[in-house]
């Protein structure tokens, strides 16, 4: 099994380039704090965190671009009724996730009391 992670560290490795980049005292400390931590390199952190900052940064895109249809194209009132009917279920209200109103099995809306 070594082996085999060997040959995948080695395969992975030659598809790396080597960058410079410049960054601040502080910010060089808390990194090597955290790879210490996590018993990671700098690099692997640079990877993850470039990683994840891409992939934020394509579904802040993906949002952007779906509230912009829903702008040029609203919802009509009546457009998912029928969806809406196929799906209902006899059941206790749900909490809206934001704590405002309550929304029935039925998609109705009211207003908690107090």
């Amino acid at each position: 099994m070594l082996v085999a992670a060997a040959v995948f560290d080695l395969r992975y490795m030659s598809s790396m380039r080597t960058i410079s980049i410049t960054i601040d005292e502080a910010l060089l400390g808390r990194l090597d704090r955290a790879a210490e931590a996590a018993r990671r390199t700098r690099s692997e952190l640079f990877r993850l965190a470039l990683e994840e900052w891409l992939d934020d940064r394509r579904r802040r895109q993906l949002v952007a671009e779906d509230r912009a249809g829903y702008e040029a194209h609203p919802v009509r009132p009546d457009e998912f009724g029928g969806l809406i009917a196929a799906q209902v279920v006899d059941g206790p209200e749900l909490p809206n996730e934001q704590g405002g109103d309550r929304v029935t099995a039925t998609g109705a809306r009211d207003h908690p009391a107090g």
